[in-house]
């Protein structure tokens, strides 16, 4: 004789707790818009690199940002309580030319049909970009990253064996040791 089993009905709050009415809604709108990209950062860099491309790299980085702080659009989210983006609209992502340039311009007419991470571009996006691209030619640290391989090593990137992009192209705070933790604690 086998008997019914109740199912379990959890009243236990989720792990970070509920979303408060508000963020609910946000979040709703979010999942909602599509992505896209954003060429507003691009085009001041590219401008900043070009007005002082003879200065050293660490005051030429910080004119960077200063002009892009300056110039960028404002985007405030209204239903979040931080003000500020990194592009300039909800879900838009920027393109950072100094890191790389060629996938992009690969990609560029793909970028809304891809079967992931698709992202809305506009045709006069795709025209400022195809614009700033040759400026970035050999220009860019993923070029520098890959003057610095050893020929044996390059000659399996070319072959498209490794694929050390990610680590080249993903900007400073993404390979930066805290060597004082690392002296504290050791690597383990």
């Amino acid at each position: 004789m086998s008997t019914l089993v109740e199912p379990t009905v959890t009243t236990e709050e989720p792990h970070f707790g509920r979303l408060t009415p508000r963020m609910a809604a946000w979040r709703e709108e979010l999942l909602d818009t599509p992505q896209s990209v954003c060429v507003e950062r691009a085009m001041l860099t590219t401008e900043t690199y070009k007005l002082h491309q003879n200065e050293p790299m660490v005051l030429l980085r910080a004119l960077m940002v200063k002009n892009v702080l300056e110039h960028m659009s404002i985007f405030i989210e209204p239903a979040t309580l931080i003000a500020g983006n990194q592009a300039s609209s909800n879900r838009a992502a920027p393109i950072m030319p100094e890191y790389a340039m060629d996938w992009v311009i690969n990609e560029l007419d793909e970028f809304d049909s891809r079967p992931g991470d698709r992202f809305a571009i506009t045709e006069d996006a795709k025209h400022k970009l195809r614009d700033i691209a040759g400026y970035w030619e050999h220009n860019t640290l993923k070029d520098r990253g890959l003057s610095l391989m050893p020929p044996a090593s390059r000659t399996f990137y070319d072959l498209g064996i490794i694929h050390p992009e990610g680590n080249i192209t993903s900007g400073d705070a993404h390979i930066a040791v805290d060597y004082g933790r690392v002296l504290r604690e050791g690597l383990a």
